[in-house]
């Protein structure tokens, strides 16, 4: 999981080291000794002209892999993925958003103009891949992989405002001077559940299938150069296809999640357009479909821009194409502990996904730690991180000691895992 922004910061007087270590200053405690948390602790980067946002979650579901005789692999994965990302987004609409929590409209009201271009998406994968070793010899292994997917799609919305000007006249009315505005949505139920999370979360959930697509991932990986080492020798020699990495370098290269999916008329495409100012009074009704929930409230703003502004809606066929991504990554083993790692990740689509990591690590069988230095956020947030494996128990950060040791954060990530292995039938023979 994931989430990075250019917007809001929370900057404390002390670090995460110090509220962990209890060595923050007395001054910034309660009578009961703790944290007396200021509400001037979130700032916002007054200077942006616009905002950026993406947040992502991913769950891997089980995973099974086999070999078959020496030279080939097969196996079954599942996941679970969804992301949020904001393009473009006025300050001002923020600063709105802000308002509109904490229950202060009554005000003279708020006037904003604002771009905006919001996507997120939710999908799951049941996937198959073949793996094959054309080459193997005592100083070259080339490795192949391809994985077809069964994408099946949870839910999609997309919002975008080539500017979209209105003002609130605290709780009595709103109006909209000018509207340029288009919304997609796989389902009501996709707009219900973006307002408290992304999309449907990254959970298994069959019974929220609402498109289905293909796709498929591609790969190479070309290891060469033979260790010292009396043991890591014998094993070249036995010519391993998928045990035990010999080789003293590796480079890999990949391109995932090629496709789309599919949504049918379930997907709803809605344009607005409005140029003269339009009122909405307050009223009753209005408040009445709010107490009811979010989806009355929609169904009540959806009325008056029917009603009262240049309204289309459609139902169409459309598929979605995920964002694809290239990967390149090299390793380099100094001897049978010590490692040095190199990835770089693209993504044209969604840039918020792309970064350049570095991982120096010690790994043996049962234990790994390492160290990765990485610019993510689409090359733009610098993080120096750690994971640690224990048997087969990891868990990491990418912006570990960044976040222990810097009092002002915008970002947060987290990922964490067990992979667990045994033999099947033969014991002669490694699954």
């Amino acid at each position: 999981a994931s989430f990075d922004n250019d917007y809001w910061a929370l900057e404390a007087p002390f670090t995460p080291w110090q509220l962990l270590t209890g060595t923050v200053d007395p001054q910034y405690k309660n009578a009961n000794g703790k944290i007396q948390w200021q509400p001037d602790w979130l700032t916002r980067n007054d200077r942006a002209s616009s905002v950026r946002l993406s947040t992502q979650v991913e769950f891997r579901g089980p995973a099974f892999a086999k070999q078959l005789g020496t030279r080939l692999a097969w196996s079954t994965q599942t996941r679970t993925r969804s992301y949020l990302q904001v393009l473009e987004a006025d300050p001002s609409l923020l600063k709105w958003a802000e308002t509109a929590g904490s229950g202060q409209l009554q005000a003279s009201g708020v006037n904003l103009g604002s771009a905006f271009h919001l996507q997120s998406s939710a999908w799951q994968e049941w996937a198959g891949s073949l793996a094959a070793v054309p080459v193997s010899n005592g100083s070259l292994r080339i490795r192949l992989g391809a994985t077809a997917k069964l994408y099946m799609g949870l839910g999609y919305v997309e919002a975008k405002s080539a500017g979209t000007r209105f003002k609130l006249h605290g709780q009595d009315s709103l109006t909209v001077f000018n509207s340029d505005m288009q919304w997609s949505y796989s389902s009501p139920r996709a707009i219900q559940a973006l307002t408290g999370s992304i999309l449907s979360g990254a959970r298994p959930s069959l019974g929220s299938i609402s498109g289905v697509g293909l796709g498929f991932d591609l790969g190479a990986v070309v290891e060469f150069g033979r260790m010292g080492d009396a043991k890591w020798k014998a094993a070249l020699d036995g010519k391993p296809s998928f045990g035990a990495n010999p080789y003293r370098a590796q480079l890999a290269f990949s391109l995932l999640d090629m496709g789309g999916i599919r949504y049918g008329n379930e997907l709803t495409t809605v344009d607005i357009f409005n140029d003269q100012p339009k009122t909405l009074v307050w009223d009753t009704a209005v408040w009445a479909a709010l107490a009811q929930g979010q989806n009355a409230l929609f169904t009540s703003l959806e009325s008056f821009a029917q009603s009262e502004l240049n309204y289309s809606k459609t139902a169409q066929k459309r598929s979605v194409r995920l964002p694809a991504t290239w990967v390149m990554q090299g390793n380099y083993r100094f001897n049978r502990w010590l490692q040095l790692g190199v990835q770089w990740k693209h993504n044209n689509q969604a840039l918020a996904l792309s970064s350049v990591r570095v991982v120096p690590r010690f790994e043996s069988k049962w234990f790994e730690l390492g160290t990765p230095l990485a610019l993510q956020a689409g090359y733009r947030d610098f993080g120096a991180g750690a994971f640690l494996r224990i048997g087969p128990v990891w868990l990491g950060s990418d912006k570990l000691f960044s976040s222990l040791f810097q009092n002002k954060k915008s970002d947060l990530d987290l990922y964490a895992g067990i992979s667990l292995g045994w033999n099947l039938g033969d014991s002669s023979k490694k699954n």
